[in-house]
This record gives C-alpha cells, structure tokens and sequence, in this order.
C-alpha cells in the first residue's frame, strides 16, 4: 500500500506492492481518496520505479491543475 499525501489531499493506494506500508498495516490517518488495485494476472508489469514515478505524476497533474 501507498499513503501519499499531494497539495493537503491524502491518497491511499491498495497495490500489491508492500514497499511503502507492511503488509495488513493500516494507516492512522483516514484517505481523501482510495485507489484500489486490480490483478493484472499473467501481464508483464513495468518497473516498480517507473509506476511509481507515473503515479505520483498523474496525481501531481490532477490535483495542481486550475478549476
């Protein structure tokens, strides 16, 4: 799981990835927002650093832009 928080608004997303929260540990803080996953099942997956970077980035684009 990922616990980001972008321009005061807290994102939760549910990944297979445990890099950045145990695994089954639950944040103390309550999301804004929750992202959850979906199996990709026998699909190559892109490096872990390059989906990173693209999330945070689509993130960064959608909660930055002017309304």
């Amino acid at each position: 799981m990922y616990f980001i928080e972008i321009a005061g608004i807290k994102v939760l997303f549910t990944g297979e990835d445990d890099r950045m929260l145990i695994p089954a540990e639950l944040p103390t803080q309550h999301p804004d927002i929750l992202i959850c996953e979906s199996t990709f099942g026998t699909a190559s997956h892109e490096p872990r650093l390059e989906k990173e970077n693209r999330l945070t980035g689509s993130l960064h684009t959608s909660f930055s832009a002017d309304t």
